[in-house]
Order: C-alpha cells, then sequence, then structure tokens
C-alpha cells in the first residue's frame, strides 16, 4: 500500500511537471552541480540518540528547473552522494544513486527550497582503525528517503552560476535488521556550486 502511494505522488508530481513545462518553455534550464558531504549517523538506542563525527564525501548531480509560475519552480535531479559516519576509529562509507525531488521559492538571485529525497544504495564500505576493510552493504536498506531543506543564490549576468547550501536528514532507519529499540539515520549538509546551460 505505502509503495503504491508512493508512486501515485510521483506520478502526480511528473504530470504536473509537464504541464508546468508546457506553459512556461524558455525560463525552463538544465543544470550541473557538484561538491562536498559532510555527513553523520544519528544512532539511536532505547530512545537516546547521538552522533558518530561527520566525515566529508563528494557528491554530483544533474538537474532541471521547471518553473510553475513567478516565483515557483519545480525541480528534479538525479544525484550521486556518498554519506556515512566515523565511530570508534571505524568509518562507513554509503554510495547513494539519490532522487530529490525540490520546490523552489525563487526571489531574484535568492532560491529557497524543500522537498523529499529518494536513495537507492550502491555500495557500502566499512574501514577500522587497522585498516580492514569490509563491505557492509548487505547491512543497510536498499532505500532511504529523505527531506530536505536548502538554499541557493545565483550568480552571473544570466544567472547561469549557481552557489547551494543544503541539509538532508533521513526519515527511515537505514540499518537492516535493527533490533527493537535501535535505529541509524543519515543526516548532514552539502555545499555545491553548480551551472545552468
Amino acid at each position: 500500500m505505502r509503495k503504491f502511494a508512493l508512486l501515485s505522488v510521483l506520478f502526480m508530481i511528473c504530470s504536473l511537471a509537464v504541464i508546468a513545462q508546457e506553459k512556461s518553455k524558455g525560463r525552463n534550464r538544465t543544470g550541473f552541480r557538484a561538491g562536498a558531504n559532510y555527513f553523520a549517523q544519528r544512532i539511536e538506542v532505547d530512545g537516546e540518540y547521538g552522533y558518530s563525527d561527520f566525515r566529508p564525501g563528494f557528491t554530483a548531480a544533474l538537474f532541471r528547473e521547471i518553473w510553475l509560475g513567478e516565483r515557483f519552480v519545480f525541480q528534479p535531479e538525479l544525484a550521486y552522494n556518498r554519506m556515512g559516519g566515523e565511530k570508534n576509529e571505524t568509518v562507513t562509507k554509503l554510495d547513494y544513486l539519490s532522487l530529490p525531488l525540490l520546490l523552489k521559492l525563487q526571489a531574484n538571485r535568492l532560491g529557497i527550497y524543500a522537498g523529499p529525497q529518494f536513495s537507492l544504495l550502491l555500495g557500502g564500505k566499512s574501514k577500522s582503525e587497522f585498516g580492514m576493510e569490509e563491505d557492509v552493504k548487505d547491512s543497510y536498506n536498499s532505500a532511504d528517503f529523505s527531506g530536505i531543506l536548502g538554499v541557493e543564490y545565483s550568480l552571473g549576468s544570466s544567472k547561469s552560476y549557481v552557489i547551494s547550501a543544503r541539509y538532508q536528514f533521513s526519515m527511515n532507519d537505514v540499518q537492516k535488521d535493527a533490533e527493537a529499540g535501535q535505529s541509524i539515520r543519515n543526516t548532514g549538509v552539502q555545499l555545491t556550486f553548480g551551472f545552468r546551460f
């Protein structure tokens, strides 16, 4: 039932995007952004939680800006994200293919956006302080559902360049077969620089 509801929402969003694209041809633009991720894992045990140390990673994405009116923009993206964290001298790196679906309020050069992000786990590695590396992909759920809040600023005479900062937080437990009362969630920030074609 949850999958059906999710597919229905995605279908409605895509339908609105197609209608809006027809109405706003000429203003819509495609772009590319890349930059740094700083992620940690929020670890909860029996109602108490803490965070692993933040670890840097890489992110890159293609995006499309579809104008819905004078101020609102629908921005779907296809992104690669490196998430994870470090705890007890062990570094965890999780690689995701992500699909953010963002609604943006645009005021001249400043944009403020929010929306959901659906991510598919591509791979996971864990490296101990002794240099031992282990494949941990099977220890994590294949999907991560997150929320995104962000801000961006456009540069250049045609607003072709964009600097963006966003906060991302998982809304589901990414750990597979977790014991009762335990959960792990990805959380972090992204800083990127992009170009609109």
